[in-house]
């Protein structure tokens, strides 16, 4: 009776060495995602630094998840690449990129009516497309984050009419508690102006995406529907009253009515007071 036992457990063992290996194929490539072969082209005439990291979780865009997978220097006009030799086929990265003095980024994505700013997130195929770094200078990423900070922190210090005459002592403590932050990934937490939670009386501030809709001047604004009324934060009002800064840590802030993007700014109301805000200070 053992002699069975022992040819079939022999059997067993060398059928099992013969079993050929099967590997995880990579994931389905998401149509929704960009698809980068880990090609940067520079075509801006100054140095630019790009910062490429691992997105380990399923929220990509959170930034306290992202871990730097890998940093590029490259030089005008050039081109760099991400170590393709640890790089995950079909896995999902971010980059960011910026010259040394931030005046050049890809941060915010500036479009006419889409202005988000963000980082980008793209699927690795060695079969994909370079990313192209192109000229995008401004003076958004100096202003909100100080170049490389990650939050800022901003508070009213005065407040004006529609001729830039002070109003700050006429108004009330409340009134005068405005106080909100900005993040790198396009949001804004407006704790001055509360939400009342549906079905209880817990009151949360305000929150939404701040959107940059012009390039002749700092225009960042906050789109939200009735009853509440839209945000304008700039640095020049000159097309409401006599009022600009120059300074990247002050700016104002506004609110108005719901109107057209398109017809921005003549078919809106904007409400004064108008707002001096000053930046406290900012995470990193």
């Amino acid at each position: 009776m053992r002699l069975p036992i022992l040819w079939l457990t022999a059997c067993a063992v060398a059928f099992a060495g013969c079993k050929k290996e099967t590997t995880t194929p990579a994931p389905a490539p998401d149509p929704m995602v960009l698809k980068l072969n880990g090609a940067f082209e520079n075509k801006t005439a100054e140095i630019i630094t790009v910062d490429i990291y691992h997105t380990p979780n399923a929220n990509p865009l959170n930034p306290d998840s992202l871990v730097v997978f890998a940093k590029l220097t490259i030089p005008p006009n050039g081109t760099g690449s991400l170590p393709t030799s640890t790089a995950i086929t079909g896995k999902t990265y971010a980059y960011d990129w910026y010259s040394y003095d931030y005046k050049l980024t890809g941060w915010p994505s500036l479009s006419k009516f889409n202005g988000l700013a963000n980082i980008k997130v793209f699927d690795y195929y060695p079969t994909g497309s370079k990313a192209v770094l192109a000229d995008s200078s401004g003076n958004e990423r100096l202003i909100v984050l100080n170049g490389n900070g990650k939050k800022s922190h901003w508070k009213a210090v005065d407040a004006y009419d529609k001729n830039g005459v002070s109003v700050w002592t006429t108004l009330t403590a409340s009134e005068q508690a405005v106080s909100f932050s900005l993040d790198w990934l396009g949001n804004m937490v407006d704790s001055s102006s509360v939400l009342h939670q549906r079905d209880t009386s817990v009151k949360l501030p305000r929150r939404g995406i701040y959107n940059f809709l012009r390039k002749d001047r700092f225009h960042a604004v906050v789109p939200t529907v009735p009853p509440h009324m839209n945000t304008l934060l700039s640095n020049n009002l000159d097309f409401i009253a006599p009022l600009s800064s120059s300074s990247p840590d002050t700016l104002f802030y506004v609110v108005y009515n719901f109107a057209n993007y398109e017809k921005e700014p003549d078919t809106r109301t904007y409400y004064p007071p108008y707002y001096k805000i000053v930046k406290n200070h900012v995470d990193y």
